[in-house]
């Protein structure tokens, strides 16, 4: 049985930081411009703070199991963070969030906004752990 191996926590609590603010620059300044391409509204209103906050502990999650991945896979650079990063958000992220949006939990216009986020924030979360090692 895999034991879970030690992990920098400094990156473990910086990289959610870092990638929250990324998310939020993104949803303010491209995903309205992202889904006024695609045709649909672009929304103006505020997350309410209950909501901001599960997401930034769900990141602080995600950066310590990621971290674990990281380490498991011998990512010891930046680049090789990215891969595992990039890899996690195409293997879970991206296709549970699809199979919901599939079964009517949101719009594709919703899923194709949220793809690059995802990408941008798994892909950086993963470069930042893995060479903060």
């Amino acid at each position: 049985m895999p034991t879970f191996p030690a992990v920098n926590l400094v990156a473990v609590f910086v990289a959610p930081l870092v990638t929250f603010a990324v998310a939020g620059i993104y949803w303010a300044l491209v995903a309205p411009r992202l889904s006024g391409l695609l045709g649909g509204a672009t929304a103006t209103e505020r997350m309410p703070a209950s909501g901001l906050a599960v997401a930034l502990a769900t990141r602080f999650v995600l950066a310590y199991g990621l971290a674990v991945v990281i380490v498991w896979a011998a990512a010891t650079s930046a680049a090789g963070g990215l891969v595992v990063g990039l890899t996690a958000a195409i293997a879970f992220a991206l296709t549970i969030v699809a199979g919901q949006t599939a079964f009517g939990r949101g719009t594709w216009r919703d899923y194709a906004a949220l793809v690059p986020q995802l990408l941008i924030e798994y892909g950086l979360m993963g470069a930042i752990l893995a060479a903060w090692r």
